[in-house]
């Protein structure tokens, strides 16, 4: 019963956001959960939805990332390319092409190393805000800038939206190391805040 009334509350939030591509963090059901989404997705705006089925699974750990697109604006180019530095299933980039411009963009979603426990070295919290574990979330985005020069090659396309939770501040050092890797932080290029 719980379930189907969080599924009944989220599935008509993500109607009500009218997107043509979804990126998830923290999916519990692995695949099922992305069949549900977008089967409901499909029913909730008029028009067709499908996820990407990476074969994966959420082992238990509620952190598995996804993806969920309209299949009458988007298709999937190429294969799903997982990173799996730090914990696995959670840093993962898929390209789309649009189709009615033929247009190519990569699209990955991350979740991050979170800030809780106690870590050690440059994982232990200094106490500049940035909390536990901070090392490794510098490692991810490191590993994600990395991944993305192979990931150009691969896709044949630049283009790329990082998102998810990445577990930092706008001035914490791994959005700082993804920045001076040459991404563009949006909230600043659209000034969000105003």
């Amino acid at each position: 019963a719980e379930h189907q009334r969080q599924r009944t509350k989220v599935s008509k939030a993500l109607a009500k956001i009218n997107a043509d591509l979804y990126g998830f963090v923290e999916i519990e059901q692995g695949q099922s959960a992305l069949a549900e989404i977008a089967a409901d997705l499909s029913k909730n705006t008029g028009r067709q939805f499908s996820y990407v089925n990476d074969g994966g699974y959420a082992s238990g750990s509620y952190t598995k990332a996804g993806f969920v697109y309209c299949s009458d604006v988007l298709e999937p180019f190429g294969k799903i390319r997982e990173n799996n530095t730090g914990v696995k299933q959670r840093k993962k980039t898929q390209a789309f092409v649009e189709k009615a411009t033929g247009e190519k963009f990569l699209f990955s979603v991350n979740h991050f190393k979170a800030k809780s426990g106690s870590g050690s070295g440059d994982n232990a919290d200094k106490g500049d805000g940035q909390g536990t574990y901070n090392g490794d979330r510098v490692r991810e985005a490191q590993s994600l800038l990395g991944n993305y020069e192979k990931d150009c090659i691969i896709y044949n396309d630049s283009d790329i939206l990082i998102m998810g939770d990445l577990n930092a501040y706008a001035k914490e050092d791994p959005i700082t190391t993804l920045r001076e890797g040459g991404m563009t932080d949006l909230h600043r290029a659209f000034h969000a805040d105003s």
